[in-house]
């Protein structure tokens, strides 16, 4: 016994057949994709995710003066805090300031050959910072963030390898000011 209808031979018989078997099977991906998907993103938003890059600064924190740190990092803390709608300067007023107490890059030999030739290196970023309110109380204490991230070494290729790590310390810096700021928003309530 057969699912489908029986078309008349007229009609050679497929046309319709295969636009049923179409509609059948529009139906059943939207049904199977769409309505989990639908599912998905409600619970996901019920929870409180949101898509990364999005910070809430805590109140008193719209202005702030950064004490310290290199020009790069002030330049990808003023994109963060502009996108959590603040303003952060690098002169000193009479707002919170925001002190980079240290701030390091460096590079470990992780891998060699068997001539003692670097196989795989680690790059490290260390960020030392604390903020300090308009009143001088200290709003976040001293804190310490560490990222880690390994690379191949290429001999034949040293342009790519030494790209690679400019682009891989461009992210760290990028990860670390993120990271910063939800250490700030998670500390000062």
């Amino acid at each position: 016994m057969s699912v489908w209808p029986v078309l008349p031979a007229s009609t050679g018989g497929r046309g319709r057949l295969w636009s049923v078997q179409v509609a059948l099977v529009s139906e059943v991906q939207r049904v199977c994709l769409f309505y989990p998907l639908v599912l998905c993103l409600a619970i996901m938003s019920g929870c409180g995710f949101r898509m990364g890059g999005g910070w809430d600064l805590p109140a008193g924190m719209g202005e702030v003066d950064l004490l310290g740190g290199s020009r790069d990092l002030y330049r990808e803390l003023k994109r963060g805090f502009a996108a959590a709608g603040g303003n952060l300067r690098k002169a000193v007023g009479d707002g919170t300031r925001l002190r980079i107490l240290g701030e390091r890059f460096g590079k470990r030999t992780v891998s060699v050959n068997a001539t003692g030739k670097a196989l795989e290196y680690e790059l490290f970023y260390v960020l030392e910072f604390d903020v300090i309110g308009a009143d001088r109380s200290v709003m976040v204490e001293p804190q310490r963030l560490d990222l880690v991230r390994d690379y191949l070494y290429v001999d034949e290729d040293v342009y790519g390898t030494s790209r690679q790590e400019r682009l891989l310390r461009e992210q760290m810096r990028q990860e670390m000011v993120g990271l910063m700021l939800h250490r700030i928003q998670a500390l000062v309530r």
